[in-house]
């Protein structure tokens, strides 16, 4: 039996898949639905997502490190921290199996290698999405807090807003770029890729952790929501008291020169 090990990174926030391919391959990319998968003569595979993951299979350790530093010259914000999967693939004729942290197939096909490490790297991205979401619900909590203990809290309105556009970017990002709750399209029409697509899914809990990240990004807007309304209401009562001193200001006006 050959096994053969499968890496995926989350490596930046996004990368641009077009410029890189130019770059890597010499040709002019044709990309419409943000991801790239390449296979090379030695049975090297390559799949990179504009989402920020790169999965790798037979690369060596320095040519992984190489192909990363290639991505980020066409990356933004490169991610702190080392968020990855490590997944094994075992080859076994007429073998179909998937266990905890490998699966065995019959044969190396590309489409079914393909499948495999896109569920690997969308594995892989929620586990970021995941991290992402916990921050803003650690920095969510300590305003509550402050909120019950003083009645009241204090952040600023380009604050409030960064988090509800962290929020809605994470929220966004799933829905456009992840096939959770949908089959890819290679797999529509074949039952053994379906099969595979399947499997996989169940095995890293994929629909599982997306609805906690759907549900906790619920209890993050909810909360916000309710910061926007608290802080809209500080605002104008601030500007309701500048009002109110203005006027008082100008009736004292009148009197002084009434008095003189």
């Amino acid at each position: 039996m050959e096994t053969m090990k499968i890496l995926a990174y989350q490596i930046t926030e996004q990368i641009d898949l077009k410029k890189f391919v130019h770059s890597f391959s010499g040709k002019v990319p044709q990309i419409d639905s943000g991801e790239y998968f390449f296979r090379n003569e030695k049975d090297q595979y390559l799949y990179l997502f504009k989402y920020g993951v790169a999965c790798f299979l037979g690369y060596q350790e320095r040519e992984r490190e190489e192909l990363v530093k290639l991505i980020l010259q066409f990356s933004t914000q490169e991610v702190e921290g080392k968020i990855q999967e490590e997944y094994h693939l075992q080859i076994s004729p007429d073998a179909f199996e998937i266990g905890f942290n490998h699966i065995t197939i019959g044969e190396q096909d590309p489409a079914s290698i393909k499948l495999i490490m896109l569920n690997i790297a969308q594995s892989v991205a929620l586990n970021y999405y995941s991290t992402q979401t916990g921050k803003l619900l650690e920095d969510i909590q300590n305003y509550t807090l402050k909120l019950e203990k003083y009645g009241s809290f204090k952040i600023s309105w380009s604050k409030l807003k960064r988090f509800i556009g962290r929020a809605l970017n994470i929220k966004n990002r799933i829905a456009d770029n992840l096939y959770i709750f949908d089959m890819p399209q290679i797999a529509w029409d074949n039952e053994y890729l379906h099969q595979i697509d399947q499997g996989m899914k169940k095995e890293f809990q994929l629909q599982g952790r997306t609805r906690n990240i759907q549900d906790n990004i619920r209890i993050i807007t909810d909360n916000l929501e309710l910061f926007t309304s608290l802080t809209l209401h500080r605002k104008d009562a601030f500007l309701e008291w500048i009002i109110i001193l203005l006027i008082l200001i100008e009736v004292l006006n009148l009197l002084f020169e009434k008095l003189l």
